[in-house]
């Protein structure tokens, strides 16, 4: 009776579980489960991340590609059996809930032409990652150094291009997929060379009022613990 109790309380306490707000995915001790454009595990690198950290990184080529494609390079998403979330389901759930506002990451790459970076929002729909949030960051980004890419978690972000005939309040309120990728270059479509990718610190935070309140509170903790 008692180990049907605590099985009862583990999976309520799964079902309600959330992002964890802030955070950030640093890559230090490997991929955490998540997977490059093609689901297969990224390449790990202990070190050449930003500020010599950790990172990962994928491969993709224009080959094949027509103009106005997009090449999904990494994804975090929610896994099929437990314990296969990416980072630990750090960012899978509600974020509207959870006060998330912003996501960050920072990528390098070696395609010889400045690249535009998009990443993909999609709800879980049992298991399907439909309907999805489209952002596109119209900054280019250059070759051959870190870059961090930074996008509001806002309806009225202009970033965002489109909701896939759904809404915002939709997508971001049971956030199950993440889905990072660059729009290809024209001026490389049908060129056969493999390009690398890099990706390093993938973070999430609240409003600068949320931090404010998450500080008396672990004041509070730390005090106790002494």
């Amino acid at each position: 009776m008692k180990s049907a109790v605590l099985a009862s309380l583990t999976i309520s306490t799964a079902a309600l579980a959330g992002p964890t707000n802030p955070f950030t995915e640093t890559f230090d001790n490997g991929a955490n489960n998540w997977l490059g454009g093609d689901f297969l595990p990224p390449a790990e690198f202990a070190t050449g991340g930003v500020d010599d950290s950790g990172y990962i990184a994928s491969q993709t080529g224009f080959e094949f590609n027509e103009s106005g494609d997009f090449n999904t390079l990494f994804r975090g998403n929610k896994g099929l059996f437990p314990g296969t979330d990416a980072s630990g389901g750090a960012f899978i759930g509600d974020w509207i809930a959870a006060g998330v506002t912003n996501l960050t990451f920072s990528i390098k790459h070696d395609i010889p032409e400045p690249i535009t970076v998009f990443v993909r929002f999609a709800a879980d729909t049992g298991g399907a990652a439909f309907p999805g949030a489209v952002a596109i960051n119209f900054i280019p980004v250059f070759a051959g150094e870190w870059t961090e890419v930074s996008i509001d978690i806002s309806p009225n972000n202009p970033s965002f291009v489109t909701f896939e005939d759904s809404s915002f309040e939709n997508v971001f309120s049971n956030i199950g997929f993440i889905q990072i990728g660059v729009a290809v270059p024209d001026a490389l479509i049908g060129d056969p060379r493999l390009f690398n990718v890099g990706l390093d610190n993938v973070s999430i935070v609240p409003a600068p009022a949320g931090l404010a309140a998450l500080a008396p509170a672990g004041l509070i903790g730390w005090r106790r613990r002494r």
